[in-house]
């Protein structure tokens, strides 16, 4: 392929284009200022996010910053995301939901800027390929649209290493698109400088995730390039020497430092499991079907991903006369974005393991693409779109504003007239008291948006209508997250587990390799709990410990254990998957060894299974226990 002909714009000259900072600091400061103020609301009631938050906890308790083992076991992701949450750790003095999640929704802002001067950047590369549209809204549109994404928000808002990792894939993305433009079309080569920028974050976003930090950012950029300028001029680019191969070292000595404290645990969990078992398949890896992907990037970014299939679809369709492109090729083009978008989704679909997460680095693509076909439409629509706009805003505000004060008034009268004694109800009281006074401060500031600039100008409404749906997805998210880890119970099993803890007892879990489920209840207690796998043989029997295990394991197994077992108590969720084969019912025991002379019970052939390790201490001695 030699590429696309560039050819200069042949309209009328465009009107000098500055990237819009003051209007772009205003989303992102009413955006960061609503989500700080419920972001440690909810509870941590998933492993996803218990699994990254122990990690931060083990580096801010023992100072492990090399490689920090959560209980033993080798963490399943890089150490760039937990650096970056101990530290807001040690800022704001403790380990807590709030401190833990911080690093995702600094990032996520992160992620929103850079998306808003890839939008910026393509806006400005299009002009050139007799395209005519104003750059400012394509980033306005984009940051707005994507800040309103269900998928990216609820992201935002979890500890997990998915949005630091975004975060770097598009500085990459950014750094290419910096280049100088007339080097390009005059010699179809990239600048030393973009070149280096972007292989410095390729590097960052290894550490952050593992080696799809390089081949990601690697595809979308590559992708398109490849249609504008052919796949020779896109290979001579990637492979051309660089002083940013240089960053390079860092996560490559964090990778040395790791497997030589961790050796053949660190190599089979990382390495092995994460990149090589995920992506070709094998036992434990979340296989589905090739099309999952579809559905999952239509639902979680809802609206605007049908929004943006439905306008391209009529962009496409319209006549030739009445587009603002002059030619198939700038078409082809303004379509950089969803070409992208397509080789993320094919690249994530032939994968065997997947999960709705991996799709996040994907959702920008979604919102420039969008950003850029309102930016035409908004060109082309004129005083007569404007002022249809500013018609629908009007009748948006007070529908904005009713639905949040019925969503309030539903909590509140919920938990005044509620007196029930269901654990279930309390519950959800007990999780709506603390965010219906925080929503009701950001509904009542969304009011005062309203009076303010509702009628002023388009821009005035546009903003409020904005805030007021922001408010609104916050409100929802924030309240349903909530009852959803309240009912979980996680936190009350934990205090429940440490309540019967002696001064002289070491905390123990019996567990499957990948039973990921006691993870929240690990996170609460907040101190190191020795973790022993099931499939390594009979756990030893000792008097300095404190068991955990599931129901299920206890009722079939106890009995092989080499002591007299005695149940001290249980734990069980409050929601309705109490009583599932996988959670929710555990046994709290202690076991005393037999006396010496007496033969144990013999190891039953279904109890055990042999499997790799992740572990560096398989059956560590307890306080007053013999090594």
């Amino acid at each position: 392929m030699t590429g696309l002909r560039y050819r200069p714009k042949t309209m009328s000259a465009p009107r000098s284009q500055h990237f819009p900072y003051v209007p772009l600091a205003l989303l992102l400061g009413i955006y960061a200022a609503v989500y700080l103020l419920c972001l440690g609301l909810p509870l941590i009631g998933g492993s996803s996010e218990a699994r990254e938050a122990q990690v931060i906890d083990v580096i801010v308790r023992e100072g492990t910053w090399a490689l920090p083992l959560r209980n033993g076991i080798v963490p399943s992701k890089p150490i760039l995301f937990h650096w970056i949450g101990a530290t807001c750790a040690l800022i704001f003095g403790g380990v807590t939901e709030f401190t833990v999640r911080l690093p995702s929704l600094l990032c996520g802002i992160g992620v929103l800027f850079a998306a808003g001067c890839v939008a910026f950047r393509l806006a400005l590369f299009n002009r050139g390929w007799e395209c005519s549209y104003n750059a400012r809204h394509a980033v306005l549109i984009t940051v707005g649209s994507l800040i309103l994404t269900y998928g990216f928000h609820t992201m935002a808002g979890q500890a997990m290493v998915d949005m630091c990792f975004t975060l770097f894939v598009w500085c990459a993305v950014w750094a290419a698109l910096s280049a100088d433009e007339a080097q390009w079309r005059e010699k179809r080569s990239v600048s030393g400088r973009a070149r280096a920028l972007f292989w410095v974050a390729c590097a960052s976003a290894v550490l952050a995730r593992g080696p799809i930090g390089v081949v990601l950012p690697v595809l979308l950029v590559a992708a398109p390039a490849a249609l504008v300028s052919g796949v020779r001029v896109v290979i001579r680019e990637l492979i051309k020497p660089s002083l940013g191969w240089l960053a390079f070292c860092m996560p490559l000595a964090w990778y040395y430092v790791a497997c030589s404290h961790a050796g053949e645990a660190f190599v089979e969990r990382q390495l092995f499991f994460e990149n090589v078992r995920r992506f070709f398949g094998g036992e434990h890896v979340n296989a589905q079907p090739w099309w999952f992907y579809g559905p999952s990037l239509l639902r979680n970014t809802a609206p605007w991903g049908v929004l943006t299939v439905l306008c391209w679809c009529a962009e496409i369709r319209r006549p030739q006369s009445a587009q603002l492109f002059g030619a198939r090729s700038a078409k082809l083009v303004f379509s950089l974005p969803l070409l992208a978008l397509v080789a993320g989704v094919l690249f994530f679909s032939a994968s065997a393991g997947k999960r709705h997460s991996y799709m996040l680095p994907l959702y920008p693509l979604m919102a420039i693409q969008l950003g850029l076909l309102g930016a035409t439409w908004i060109e082309r629509g004129g005083g007569r779109l404007r002022h249809r706009v500013g018609t629908l805003c009007r009748r948006l505000e007070g529908t904005v504003l009713m639905l949040g004060f019925l969503l309030l008034l539903g909590a509140g009268l919920f938990l005044s007239f509620t007196r029930s004694v269901d654990p279930l109800l309390l519950e959800v009281q007990s999780a709506l008291g603390q965010v219906a006074p925080r929503l009701g401060c950001l509904l009542a500031l969304t009011l005062v948006l309203l009076v303010v600039w509702s009628g002023k100008s388009l821009k005035g409404s546009l903003l409020s209508v904005w805030a007021g749906l922001v408010v609104l997805m916050l409100s929802v998210v924030t309240a349903g997250a909530s009852i959803k880890a309240g009912l979980r119970n996680f936190e009350g099993m934990s205090t429940a587990w440490l309540a019967e803890l002696k001064e002289s007892e070491q905390l123990t879990v019996l567990k499957g390799q990948f039973d990921e489920y006691f993870d929240p209840i690990l996170w609460y207690v907040h101190r190191r709990v020795d973790v022993i796998r099931l499939d390594r043989g009979v756990p030893p029997c000792s008097a300095a410990r404190l068991y955990l295990a599931h129901r299920g394991w206890f009722d079939a197994h106890a009995r092989l254990l080499h002591g007299e077992v005695t149940p001290v108590g249980s734990l069980r969720e409050l929601g309705n998957g109490a009583r599932s084969a996988q959670g929710g019912d555990l046994v709290i025991f202690r076991c005393t060894p037999r006396e010496s002379g007496l033969k144990p019970p013999e190891e039953g052939p279904e109890m055990f299974e042999a499997g790799a390790t992740d572990r560096l201490d398989a059956f560590p001695p307890a306080p007053g226990e013999s090594a």
